[in-house]
């Protein structure tokens, strides 16, 4: 069976359904040769990868919008897409392994244009005057522009590059903050940086960014007047770039020491009824795993809410 390289996998499950029977091996075939399989164009081979993970992936799509409809779109998304990119899947990693990153990438597209959004939402909402509006639609749709270009490029490479220059942290910092504080202008939160003139990101841009705006983020959601965010270098080693140590806090509620294994287990905060909740933390958590870092969630001395620290380790 020939498949149509433009027909999703969905339709070809159901056209291949009738014909699962008539390739019993596929039904113990091993990942590989499945694979290798629908690379041919066997829409039944591809079909049999679609019921083996889609469970999996479904899981994934919902860990991030948390929400059954959404989760279900971005798991199709993903089987299309996988569908598409055969071809460029050359079987360095396991199946499982590239189809998890492809859901992740997916669900990355579609949450991190979420600020932006809000953030025009509030500007019309608002009165003032058209130059203004009209300035502010601009700033957010090339911040969504660039949003979607970042997912893009990072879905290509599969990963961050290794070798990255020096993004200063700062600059990064006060755009997501200037946003944020449009978005939850009836809070009145005040943001302090305590930002080290010498810290630097090794990394992507966009990565900085969805670390920083998530983190942020959900600071601004539940502080009551203040978020403060601390940036240093990390543990020093000789003859390698420096670590770094990035902290968030709010004078909010804070978390219970009896929920933090769960928030980081399941990218969840606090009071399920905010909507959104665990978006964010869900990013970050994929982000830090990436660049083989850790996040630790406790309680902030400083202003009594919630703290989350992230360290990534030195650099090569």
């Amino acid at each position: 069976m020939r498949a149509d390289a433009t027909a999703s996998p969905w339709t070809l499950a159901a056209s291949a359904a009738s014909t699962v029977s008539d390739t019993p091996a596929f039904e113990t075939a091993d990942d590989v040769v499945l694979v290798e399989a629908a690379r041919r164009g066997d829409a039944t081979a591809f079909d049999h990868l679609v019921t083996r993970h889609r469970r999996a992936v479904y899981q994934v799509c919902y860990r991030f919008v948390h929400q059954h409809e959404d989760a279900a779109d971005l798991t199709q998304d993903t089987f299309v897409r996988a569908w598409k990119s055969l071809a460029n899947f050359r079987g360095e990693a396991r199946f499982s392994t590239w189809i998890h990153r492809i859901a992740v990438n997916v669900s990355l597209n579609r949450v991190s244009l979420k600020t932006p959004v809000a953030v025009l939402r509030s500007r019309l909402e608002a009165a003032g005057d058209e130059a203004a509006l009209r300035a502010e639609v601009d700033a957010q749709v090339r911040r969504m522009n660039d949003l979607v270009s970042y997912q893009l490029a990072r879905a290509a490479r599969s990963g961050h590059q290794l070798f990255a220059a020096p993004v200063e942290i700062e600059p990064q910092a006060e755009q997501i903050v200037v946003g944020l504080e449009k978005v939850y202008a009836s809070k009145g939160v005040l943001c302090e940086f305590e930002i080290a003139p010498e810290a630097r990101f090794h990394g992507e841009t966009g990565d900085l960014q969805e670390l920083l705006g998530n983190l942020l983020e959900n600071a601004f959601k539940w502080a009551k007047a203040r978020v403060l965010l601390t940036v240093a270098e990390g543990e020093q080693v000789v003859g390698r770039r420096p670590g770094l140590r990035i902290v968030v806090e709010d004078d909010g509620p804070g978390i219970a020491d009896e929920r933090i294994g769960y928030v980081l287990q399941r990218g969840v905060r606090g009071d399920e009824r905010v909507q959104g909740h665990g978006i964010g933390l869900s990013i970050v958590q994929d982000i830090i795993k990436s660049y083989r870092g850790e996040l630790r969630v406790g309680r902030s001395q400083e202003l009594g809410g919630a703290r989350f620290e992230v360290e990534l380790p030195p650099g090569l």
